[in-house]
């Protein structure tokens, strides 16, 4: 899928970095949740593999990471850091694209034919093998759908910190005597502690006890997880991608 790495200023020390496939919807988005005006904004090129670049784009200004995706660091030393990260091999093609969707569907094929391998006789399977293998399909596209509704909830967990961390910078503006330093500690710890904050937190982590209690159910063998797991995000973000078009 063709994502956007993104950084957004909203102060002399103040920038945002995250990834999107729509990065000036996501702007917009942003600066209404926070309740701050977008000074300037970089947008990379298309990528393949945009959360390892804001990955890396991340750990480039990590000394002045303040709290997830909020940086206290200069929009131009952000940009110079994050871009000189995007390697040739990052960038998005249709070759590339193509290529990630033949592999996505031989991964998926190769874990059905291991989950639901085929009767070695080739005789029709008995009634209770066939109830078995029904029973596991129907956990596995639940999978799928409790990661979807992970990622929904995960990106909604974003945005209510971002709307957090406006709401309280208000409060905190209004102490007298603060050094900066202190001022924005006190924004991302009250935005932590908030009730919304800390409920969209847990439903994100039911969400994910769900995917992975799924997969146990599927393969009773839990070294296999991970590998299951890395074939539910790609479905499902795949899904979730598809249904945001057709809106």
């Amino acid at each position: 899928m063709k994502d956007f790495v993104y950084i957004i200023e909203f102060g002399p020390k103040l920038v945002k970095i995250g990834r999107s496939r729509k990065p000036d919807l996501r702007v917009l988005n942003v600066s209404s949740a926070s309740g701050r005006k977008s000074r300037r904004v970089w947008v990379s090129p298309p990528i393949m593999n945009a959360g390892d670049v804001e990955r890396r784009a991340h750990a480039s200004v990590g000394e002045f990471r303040g709290h997830g995706e909020w940086f206290n660091c200069p929009f131009d030393l952000a940009v110079e850091r994050s871009s000189r990260l995007i390697s040739e091999q990052d960038l998005w093609t249709d070759e590339k694209d193509d290529e990630r969707s033949r592999k996505s569907r031989a991964d998926f094929d190769s874990l059905i034919h291991h989950i639901f391998p085929s009767s070695s006789s080739g005789n029709k399977l008995n009634l209770d093998a066939e109830y078995r293998e029904r029973f596991k399909r129907e956990i596995f596209d639940r999978s799928i759908e409790n990661y979807v509704s992970f990622l929904e909830v995960d990106s909604a967990r974003g945005r209510i910190f971002d709307e957090q961390i406006a709401l309280h910078e208000r409060a905190v503006k209004s102490l007298d005597g603060l050094s900066i330093d202190t001022v924005c500690e006190l924004i991302f710890l009250r935005a932590l502690g908030s009730e919304e904050y800390l409920k969209a937190t847990m439903m994100s982590g039911v969400y994910m006890g769900h995917v992975t209690e799924n997969c146990m159910m599927v393969l009773g063998d839990a070294e296999k997880i991970p590998g299951m797991m890395d074939v539910i995000e790609q479905t499902a973000r795949e899904r979730l991608a598809a249904r945001d078009m057709a809106k």
